[in-house]
């Protein structure tokens, strides 16, 4: 879906996007869709990442406490708390691992729809050709979230109205920009 919100499973989910995009052509909403959704999916997982950095340290924080606290000896501490948190910090650096990869694609993919973006409202572009520069945007946001790890619920809900503000302060830019160039 390049222009509507998803109707699947959150009511908040329809119309997503800021309806103000209705107000320029097709061609060019999908650009400034694509870019709020770029933008929200960076803005979210740096966030989670944020959050694993966090709790790696607090754990590795009462680690040291509980050691200290009970004059535990190396060994003791090894097989008695760090042994049973490996599966939490093995989780937490694939997922740091994870995020900072899909950080990283989707940033490169935003400056390529930024360049895009810029070629469009510099020369004018013919929507056909405009279909087929954000055709292969979106297929490679489909491929980014196929191949990436789920962004747990509370993330969104926790940023969502914060996030929703931002995007249409982006999004009537975007348009401003449009509509200034073709004037």
């Amino acid at each position: 879906v390049l222009i509507s919100g998803s109707t699947i499973g959150d009511k908040n989910l329809t119309d997503w996007y800021s309806s103000i995009v209705d107000s320029v052509p097709i061609h060019v909403g999908r650009f400034i869709c694509q870019r709020s959704n770029l933008s929200w999916d960076v803005y979210l997982r740096e966030r989670y990442l944020k959050i694993i950095i966090l709790t790696s340290l607090m754990l590795s924080t009462i680690v040291l406490i509980i050691g200290v606290q009970y004059e535990l000896n190396i060994k003791d501490v090894v097989l008695n708390i760090v042994t049973p948190l490996l599966p939490i910090v093995t989780l937490c650096i694939d997922q740091y691992r994870d995020n900072k990869e899909s950080i990283e694609n989707l940033k490169n993919l935003k400056n390529d729809l930024n360049s895009s973006w810029n070629e469009l409202i510099s020369r004018n572009q013919l929507p056909e050709h405009a279909y087929l520069i954000s055709r292969r945007i979106q297929d490679e946001i489909f491929k980014n979230r196929k191949d990436n790890q789920l962004i747990y619920d509370f993330l969104y809900k926790t940023y969502r109205n914060e996030q929703e503000e931002a995007m249409n302060y982006s999004i009537y830019d975007m348009i401003t920009e449009y509509r200034n160039s073709i004037t």
